[in-house]
C-alpha cells in the first residue's frame, strides 16, 4: 500500500471524527464537546500537512512545523477540556503562556536547527514556573497519587534540561508525554465513577503520551518502524472510540436521571392531585350537608298553605340563594374532576327525543316568566335510540339553554337537533345548536369565555351572575364526548349560536322507552346545572306524590337539622321514621326493631355508615333475610357512589335531598 493512500484514509477519518464532534456540539453546546472539536481539527491538521508533504506539496520544513505545533494545539485542546486548574481566566492565561507559547517556541527552535543551548533552558525555566503554579494552585486537593504525577513531571522537566545539550529532541517528546498523560489523569480523577468509556479513554491517552518518547527510543536502538505505520495512530483511535463512547455514557446517565426526576415530578403531581381531590371531597361533605338542611327546612316551610305573601317571597330568596350556591359547588367539583381526568361517562340506552322534550317542559317555566318563546326542533332523521350519557348531554344543553335564557331579554331561546352523519363504529353524529335573540357575544370575546371564571364582560357577572365555570365545563364534556362547542353571531347580530356535534352508538330498537323514575330525575338535574328554575316544578311534584303504604324507615343521620328535614320530608308520606345518631345507635336499632329501608350517612361518630353497612351485610349472611340500604350523603365526589355499592349498600342519593328522587328510591325497594 503506498503511504499516500495510508494518508489519505487517516485524513478521511479525522474528517468524520471533527464532523461528528461538530454535529454534537452544535446539539448540545457543551464547552467540553468544543474543545473536543479544536483538538480533532488540530490532528485533522497534521494529518493533512503530512498528505501535502507527501505530495510535494508543500515543503518539508514546513509540514514537520504544522505536525508538531498541531500536536501541541490537540493536546492543550484535549488537557483544558478536562482539567479543572485551567477552568478559570487568568489561569488559561498562565497555562497559554507559560506552556503552549514556550512549547510552540521551542518546536521553531528545533524544527529550524538552532545549535545553541541556552533558548531550550530559557524555555523549560519558563514551562517549569508555570507548571509550578499550575500544581500548587490545583494538585494540593489531588491526593498522593496527584502530588506523585507532579514529582514525576518535575523530574522529566529536570532531565529535559540536562539531555537539551546532546539531544533537543528529548524535551519536545517528554513534553508531548507529559501533556498526553496529564490529559489522561485528570480525565479519569474529572469523573465519578469508572465507566468503560473513560477508562479507555484515559489508558488511550497515557498509551498517545507514551508514542512519542517510544519512537525517539526505537531510532536509538536502530529498531524501524515507518513514520506511517498504523502502530502509531491506534491510540488516536482509542481516544476517539473512548470519547465517543463516554458521550453515549453520559447521554444515557441524563436519560436515567431524567426518567427518574420526571417519575418523582409524576408522583408529585399525582400527590398534589389526591391531595386536592381530597380536599375538595372534604369541603364538599362539609358545605353540602348543612346547605341540606337549609334548602330542605326551607322546602318545607314553604309547603305550609298559610304563609304571608312577604315571608314566602323572602323565603324563595333564601332558597335561591342557597341553590346558587350549591351549583358553584357543583361545578367547581365537576371541574376539578375534569382537570384530574376522573370524570366518566355511562354507555346506557336513551331517547333523544324524549330527552330534548323533557328538557324543554322543565325549562319552559324560566322562559315564560321572562316573557320568552322556548322552542325545540328535532329532525326527523335522528335515530330513536342512542347509547350513551345522556346525564353529561342533558348537563350540557341545560347550560347552553339556561344560558340563553339569562343572557335574553325579549324574544325566543330555541334548541335544535340534527343528524349530522354516522361515526366509524357505525354509530351516529347529532348536531346540537342552541340559539337565542340576546345580547350576543363580542367577536373578541368568544374564545376567551371558554376559559374558567371568564365572562364576556365584567359587568356581565354582577347584572346575572354566575361563575364563569358553565361554559367551561359544558365545553371539556363536548370534547370528551369527542366534539368542539362553537359559537358563533345569529343573523343579524341578533343574540348568539351555540353549536357542537357529538357522536353515539346506536342503540336497540324498543328500549326507547324512558321509565317514570328517569323522567322524574330531571327535577334534581335542572337544579345541579341551571340553578333554581327547576324549583317550582320539584315542590309541585312533591305536593302532587301519591301517599304510598306506611313503611318503617331507619334514618341513620348525625346532623340534627338533616335529621328532621328528613323526618318531616318521611312523615308528609306517612312513613314512621327512627333516627339513629350514631353507627352504633343504627345496630341497635336493628336488633330490636324491623325496618323497611334504612337511610345511612356516611360520616358519622364511632362507626361510619360502610362499616354499619358491612356488619348489617355478614349478619344477614345467617338470617337469611336483605334490609334495603339507601345512601344519602353529602360525599359527591368520582368513585363515592361505587364505594357505597361496593360496601353493599342498594342506591346512592347524595345531599341535599331531592324529595323526588328519595321517594323513587324507597319505591324501588319496597
Amino acid at each position: 500500500m503506498i503511504p499516500q493512500f495510508g494518508r489519505l484514509v487517516t485524513v478521511s477519518v479525522m474528517v468524520g471524527l471533527v464532523a461528528l464532534f461538530t454535529w454534537i456540539y452544535r446539539r448540545d453546546r457543551q464547552q467540553r464537546v468544543r474543545l473536543w472539536m479544536i483538538g480533532w481539527s488540530a490532528i485533522l491538521v497534521h494529518f493533512a500537512a503530512a498528505l501535502l508533504n507527501s505530495f510535494h506539496l508543500i515543503p518539508k520544513l514546513v509540514a514537520d512545523w504544522v505536525a508538531c505545533t498541531t500536536l501541541v494545539a490537540a493536546g492543550t485542546s484535549f488537557l483544558l477540556s478536562v482539567c479543572a486548574t485551567c477552568s478559570s481566566l487568568p489561569r488559561r492565561w498562565a497555562f497559554g503562556g507559560g506552556l503552549v507559547t514556550p512549547a510552540i517556541v521551542y518546536v521553531t527552535l528545533l524544527i529550524f536547527d538552532v545549535t545553541a543551548q541556552w533558548p531550550y533552558l530559557v524555555i523549560l525555566g519558563l514551562m517549569g514556573g508555570a507548571v509550578f503554579y499550575l500544581a500548587q494552585a490545583g494538585l494540593r486537593q489531588a491526593g498522593v497519587l496527584g502530588w506523585a504525577v507532579a514529582l514525576a513531571g518535575g523530574s522529566a522537566l529536570g532531565w529535559c534540561a540536562w539531555m537539551v545539550p546532546a539531544a533537543p529532541d528529548y524535551g519536545f517528546d517528554l513534553m508531548l508525554l507529559a501533556l498526553f498523560a496529564a490529559t489522561g489523569y485528570f480525565f479519569w480523577r474529572r469523573h465519578d465513577r469508572l465507566s468503560p468509556g473513560i477508562t479507555l479513554t484515559a489508558l488511550a491517552f497515557l498509551c498517545w503520551g507514551c508514542v512519542f518518547p517510544l519512537g525517539s527510543l526505537a531510532h536509538v536502538l536502530h529498531i524501524s518502524i515507518p513514520d506511517d505505520h498504523v502502530v502509531w495512530d491506534l491510540p488516536k483511535y482509542a481516544v476517539a472510540f473512548g470519547m465517543i463512547l463516554s458521550l453515549f455514557e453520559n447521554q444515557a446517565e441524563l436519560l436515567r436521571v431524567e426518567v427518574i426526576e420526571r417519575r418523582r415530578a409524576e408522583d408529585l403531581a399525582l400527590a398534589a392531585s389526591d391531595a386536592k381531590s381530597n380536599f375538595l371531597a372534604h369541603m364538599s361533605h362539609e358545605i353540602r350537608t348543612p346547605m341540606s338542611g337549609i334548602i330542605g327546612m326551607t322546602e318545607l316551610v314553604l309547603d305550609s298553605a298559610h304563609l304571608p305573601h312577604e315571608e314566602r317571597d323572602n323565603l324563595e330568596l333564601v332558597k335561591t340563594t342557597a341553590e346558587s350556591l350549591l351549583l358553584v359547588i357543583n361545578e367547581v367539583l365537576d371541574l376539578s374532576k375534569i382537570e384530574a381526568g376522573k370524570l366518566t361517562f355511562e354507555r346506557i340506552e336513551f331517547s333523544p327525543q324524549e330527552l330534548v322534550r323533557d328538557l324543554a317542559r322543565m325549562m319552559r317555566l324560566r322562559a315564560e316568566q321572562k316573557g320568552l318563546i322556548l322552542e325545540h326542533e328535532i329532525s326527523a332523521a335522528v335515530p330513536a335510540v342512542l347509547r350513551g350519557d345522556p346525564g353529561r348531554l342533558r348537563q350540557v344543553l341545560l347550560n347552553l339553554v339556561s344560558n340563553a335564557i339569562k343572557f335574553t331579554e325579549r324574544g325566543y331561546v330555541r334548541l335544535k337537533v340534527e343528524a349530522a352523519g354516522t361515526t366509524e363504529a357505525e354509530g351516529a353524529v347529532l348536531r346540537f345548536s342552541v340559539s337565542d335573540s340576546g345580547i350576543g357575544i363580542p367577536a373578541e370575546k368568544r374564545a376567551s369565555i371558554f376559559e374558567p371564571f371568564n365572562q364576556a364582560d365584567s359587568s356581565i357577572a354582577r347584572r346575572f351572575g354566575g361563575t364563569g365555570l358553565g361554559l367551561t365545563i359544558a365545553a371539556e364534556l363536548v370534547a370528551l364526548m369527542g366534539g368542539k362547542l362553537s359559537v358563533e353571531p345569529a343573523p343579524a347580530n341578533q343574540g348568539s349560536i351555540f353549536h357542537f356535534d357529538a357522536g353515539f352508538e346506536l342503540g336497540a330498537e324498543g328500549a326507547a322507552e324512558k321509565s317514570e323514575h328517569d323522567i322524574s330525575q330531571l327535577a334534581k338535574v335542572v337544579a345541579h346545572s341551571a340553578g333554581a328554575g327547576g324549583g317550582n316544578d320539584a315542590g309541585a311534584a312533591k305536593n302532587g306524590s301519591a301517599r304510598v303504604r306506611p313503611l318503617r324507615i331507619l334514618l341513620a343521620e348525625d346532623n340534627v337539622i338533616n335529621q328532621k328535614v328528613a323526618t318531616r320530608l318521611m312523615e308528609r308520606q306517612g312513613y314512621s321514621v327512627t333516627v339513629a345518631a350514631s353507627g352504633g345507635q343504627a345496630i341497635a336499632c336493628l336488633n330490636h326493631q324491623t325496618f323497611d329501608v334504612v337511610l345511612m350517612d356516611i360520616h358519622m361518630p364511632g362507626m361510619d355508615g360502610m362499616q354499619v353497612t358491612r356488619l348489617i351485610r355478614d349478619s344477614e349472611q345467617f338470617t337469611g333475610q336483605h334490609i334495603p340500604i339507601i345512601a344519602v350523603t353529602a360525599l359527591a365526589m368520582k368513585g363515592d357512589a361505587e364505594k357505597c355499592l361496593a360496601a353493599g349498600m342498594d342506591a346512592y342519593i347524595s345531599k341535599p335531598i331531592e324529595p323526588n328522587e328519595l321517594f323513587g328510591k324507597i319505591r324501588e325497594f319496597v
